[in-house]
């Protein structure tokens, strides 16, 4: 059978797909082929019908914290749309397309507490647990009992114990690896319900006036800066560190992306947000490369100002 014959044998698989409608940045140029995984066989399917053509395959989530190239992509990109989502006395098993705020706002509904800060994660539980995502203080590794992936080197599926992740700051073992993520399981504590839905709202608020919500962007695009004990132990090696800062041996990126007087810079079509310095806008049709030409400007700035190199959270297709 043809490449083409077998793709169309898979009538999710659909050619030459914008990948703008897919990424909160709205930019991207067109996948050679796009499949919408609704279920698990999907996305086994749309990986085993790749790797059979010798096609590339990238797993996409809900398009957040990511850049698209404005180049074309020649190869399958896998959107994961799983929804599946139990609760099981105090743990939630949830598929990977599950969207972190929808999980926030179903483990109040269960009387479950301790994932309310998932609401200021605008991604998926699969993306989320990639990157260790987190939000007012937490964190995936805090709260993850185990995840389920399908692993292509050994064509199997497997169940690691959150210890076997490798979790570190925006990290974990998934991003060194080829494992697809296909659930997670969630260990949460039982306790006030409405509680905690009063605590979502209260998120929600905080996120709206800091981080101006309805903007067209990807999230944080910086990792906060990481200080060493040196740093934290003779902070003239960084210039003007506050103490709240020095006391968390962390750096917010989107402060030091405010001392260097960039908020509201913009390269084209792209610009720094005028409420948080660590959001980059899509405000008038902005290009990737436009995206990118801005990114290098604020790493040039904060190196010649601070002396040290802050590193991107977002990833790029």
């Amino acid at each position: 059978m043809m490449p083409e014959e077998l793709l169309h044998t898979h009538n999710k698989i659909k050619p030459k797909q914008s990948l703008v409608r897919h990424t909160t940045f709205r930019i991207g140029g067109y996948a050679q082929y796009l499949l919408e995984a609704k279920t698990t066989e999907d996305i086994l399917n749309g990986i085993k019908i790749a790797k059979h053509l010798g096609l590339p395959y990238y797993i996409l989530g809900a398009g957040s914290n990511i850049l698209v190239s404005d180049h074309d992509f020649a190869g399958l990109v896998i959107k994961i749309a799983t929804d599946r989502c139990a609760v099981d006395t105090h743990t939630i098993t949830v598929d990977a397309g599950v969207s972190m705020g929808s999980l926030a706002c179903k483990s109040a509904d269960w009387n479950l507490t301790g994932f309310e800060w998932g609401i200021g994660v605008p991604g998926t539980v699969g993306g989320s647990v990639r990157g260790n995502a987190g939000a007012y203080g937490s964190e995936m590794k805090n709260v993850l009992y185990s995840v389920t992936v399908f692993r292509p080197s050994e064509d199997k599926i497997l169940t690691l114990d959150a210890t076997n992740c490798e979790f570190g700051y925006r990290h974990s073992i998934f991003k060194a690896n080829k494992d697809v993520i296909l659930s997670a399981t969630l260990k949460l504590k039982p306790g006030n319900g409405e509680a905690a839905k009063l605590l979502i709202r209260d998120l929600i608020k905080k996120r709206n006036s800091s981080q101006g919500v309805g903007n067209v962007c990807a999230g944080c695009v910086f990792k906060n800066y990481q200080l060493s004990s040196e740093e934290v132990s003779s902070p003239i090696l960084i210039k003007n560190i506050p103490p709240e800062f020095l006391e968390k041996s962390l750096i917010p990126a989107g402060w030091m992306i405010e001392m260097v007087g960039l908020k509201g810079f913009g390269v084209g079509g792209a610009k720094v947000s005028d409420k948080h310095g660590n959001f980059i806008i899509n405000h008038n049709n902005a290009t990737a490369k436009d995206i990118k030409n801005l990114i290098a400007i604020i790493k040039e700035k904060i190196k010649t100002h601070f002396g040290i190199d802050i590193q991107e959270e977002i990833a790029f297709l």
